[in-house]
């Protein structure tokens, strides 16, 4: 016979998941892939749409997060959102690898306690986070004066 408590899903609060997160950051920030890749379950999916990169499961991701030799890099979590109900969340974040530096969000999916889906959205280039947001000395593609301009792209 089973035990009822041997089937009930692991669930985690906000806290938790701040924490998830934070894990994640610190095992890629000290080159510990091993670290990061326990915040996965078994069969983990973790892709950037619509094509940019696809891994699943622990060993493939392993690698992706540097291995038996990590990688230099850094992440840094600024936003975190979470839904305890549905065990789904986001975060905003800036990565930085190779003299590049990468701000996106990552939503999740989490099953017993861990991610099961990693999505990203990812945005590629050199400036800072402060830079990056700030609105002042740029050129946007569109804008209020220019509303249709995405209709004729």
């Amino acid at each position: 016979m089973t035990n009822i408590l041997d089937s009930l899903e692991e669930r985690v609060n906000t806290n938790e998941f701040q924490r998830l997160l934070q894990t994640i950051a610190d095992g890629w920030n000290t080159k510990d892939a091993k670290k990061a890749v326990e915040c996965f379950i078994d069969d983990a999916v973790y892709i950037e749409p619509p094509d940019k990169q696809f891994f699943q499961g622990k060993n493939q991701l392993y690698q992706y997060f540097g291995g038996d030799d990590g990688f230099d890099m850094k992440l840094t979590w600024h936003h975190v959102f979470f839904d305890e109900e549905k065990q789904q969340g986001a975060g905003e974040y800036t990565f930085e690898m190779n003299d590049i530096i990468h701000h996106g969000v990552a939503i999740l999916e989490l099953e017993n306690g861990k991610i099961k889906l990693w999505r990203e959205y990812d945005v590629t280039g050199n400036l800072s986070y402060e830079d990056f947001l700030k609105t002042e000395g740029k050129q946007f593609k569109f804008t209020y004066a220019t509303p249709h301009a995405m209709l004729k792209a």
